[in-house]
Order: C-alpha cells, then structure tokens, then sequence
C-alpha cells in the first residue's frame, strides 16, 4: 500500500530540507550530480538556469504560505534563497542518514 501518494521520490530517499543541503560536502554534492536545470517562473515562463553555471532545486522548508527555500549549487558551494511556491523549479532525491 501507498502511505503518501503526493511523495516524489523512490522508498527510502526523501526530497532534502535546506539544512541536509548545506550540510552536504563538496564530494557528496558532486556525487548527486546536480545539473544546470532552469525553472518555470509564477508567469508559466520557461527559465534559464539562476546564473552562471547554477543549478537550482527546491527543498522541503516552507518559510511562509507562499515561499520555500530553494538551493542553487554552482559546483562546489550551496546557495539559499526564498521562491515563490508557484515556481516550477527541480528536485533531487537523497537518502536520509
């Protein structure tokens, strides 16, 4: 039986809040081979990636009804920021510890 059907990731790995993001190393961040991905914007807009070289991803923290905290990963460091809900932005799974 399915416990929670609105879960996007495979058993046993989670979507990563932004402190299990941060805490992650250099050499873990380069194994979960985090892409340049772009984004939807609230317009429905197709986006390019945040910046130069950066990927962004969404996590698990809700700072209020309409924004979460998403990462940008630029190949060695994790940057936070707060996003808008209704942006389209990527995911990726971990396994917990």
């Amino acid at each position: 039986s399915v416990s929670n059907l609105n879960q996007v990731c495979p058993c046993g790995y989670i979507v990563a809040s932004d402190t299990e993001f941060t805490d992650l190393n250099t050499t873990e961040l380069t194994a979960l081979k985090l892409t340049i991905s772009g984004y939807r914007s609230t317009t429905g807009t197709l986006e390019p990636g945040p910046g130069n070289g950066q990927g962004s991803y969404w996590t698990t923290t809700v700072e209020n009804p309409d924004t979460a905290k998403s990462v940008s990963f630029d190949g060695s460091s994790v940057f936070l920021s707060n996003n808008d809900r209704s942006e389209g932005q990527a995911i990726r799974c971990i396994k917990p510890q």
